[in-house]
């Protein structure tokens, strides 16, 4: 294992998760997005269904590490990721052209 690779590719990685989440967080801002009370309590019904848990239990431990403001966060950048997408216009020409630079650089050796 090459911890130097590793090192790299997580810093790339939190680096590109960094930018997406500030570009949302501007389309939120831009579109006006919010998120309401009840979206919050219907994901943390989801966490509890998930994790075998009441919405109670959830709760308590969302609320001991701020964790409602981060499913907030989270669905607000959700809201925003659909309004992007369904707003996007790509012609098949664009389509193209991504694919074949997507498959050019994933052939280059490294």
């Amino acid at each position: 294992l090459d911890w130097e690779k590793a090192r790299d590719s997580l810093k790339a990685q939190a680096s590109f998760d960094l930018r997406s989440s500030l570009l949302l967080e501007r389309i939120a801002d831009e579109e006006k997005i919010e998120v309401s009370a009840e979206e919050i309590n219907d994901e943390i019904n989801a966490i509890a269904d998930a994790s075998r848990q009441s919405p109670e239990q959830v709760r308590a431990v969302l609320t001991k590490q701020g964790g409602e403001t981060s499913i907030a966060s989270r669905l607000r950048n959700r809201k925003a990721l659909d309004a992007l997408v369904a707003n996007a216009r790509v012609t098949d020409e664009e389509w193209k052209e991504e694919t074949e630079e997507s498959e050019t650089s994933s052939q280059q050796p490294e």
